[in-house]
């Protein structure tokens, strides 16, 4: 789910990935208001600072979740 993660942030045009996604985390630099805006609609992530956010994915993440935020941060760039 983490490489999905990633794809999909991708596509969002404004976000740089810190690391390789070789596992199941996901450490990726995006807009503020994009954090601000994920946050607001209750997505949950880790703040590393600087706009830097780390994901977690685990065996029970489910595709849907991981479309959705996606979805939502497509949305807030």
């Amino acid at each position: 789910r983490a490489a999905e993660l990633a794809d999909g942030l991708a596509r969002a045009g404004a976000s740089e990935f810190l690391y390789p996604v070789e596992a199941n985390e996901v450490f990726v630099r995006l807009p503020e208001n994009t954090l601000a805006s994920l946050e607001a609609q209750g997505f949950q992530f880790y703040r590393r600072g600087a706009g830097v956010i780390r994901l977690v994915a685990g065996w029970h993440t489910k595709p849907a979740d991981v479309a959705s935020f996606v979805d939502s941060a497509c949305k807030a760039v």
